[in-house]
């Protein structure tokens, strides 16, 4: 198993967070390495979707997880290499505005050794400047 995380306090917007996390069209405002996405039906844990990332053939993902204004989980399985990628996104409340955010990678599975390395600082480059988009779009003011 291969894990990376990256966390921030900040002072945020809680609504204005969750509706960045929750209505997935809105992601490309925050990660620009979100080419298209679709979910089929409501942002609830159980719902699947489709990802491309700039580049990449698209890929299959579940919401695992979902907590209003809390957290939600999404896992890729990538059946011929044998893995899952987990991905996390956490919110934990300290104060009236201020919040500690946590974005999350797991690559668990039979080669997952293997295709962190091929692929695990790729894939986790561009979190920590996502986060800090996140922060400024859903930022009170």
């Amino acid at each position: 198993m291969w894990t990376y995380i990256h966390e921030k306090e900040c002072n945020i917007d809680i609504d204005r967070l969750w509706d960045l996390y929750s209505n997935v069209e809105n992601w490309k405002l925050w990660d620009e390495e979100v080419g298209s996405i679709s979910i089929d039906g409501k942002f609830t844990a159980g719902t699947k979707g489709v990802m491309t990332m700039t580049g990449q053939e698209p890929m299959n993902f579940t919401l695992t997880t979902v907590e209003e204004k809390k957290c939600f989980i999404d896992e890729t399985v990538i059946e011929p290499l044998n893995v899952s990628i987990i991905v996390g996104h956490f919110i934990e409340k300290k104060t009236n505005d201020r919040f500690f955010l946590r974005h999350s990678v797991i690559i668990k599975g039979e080669n997952a050794d293997m295709v962190a390395e091929q692929i695990g600082e790729s894939f986790t480059v561009d979190i920590p400047d996502s986060m800090e988009k996140l922060i400024k779009l859903s930022s009170k003011g």
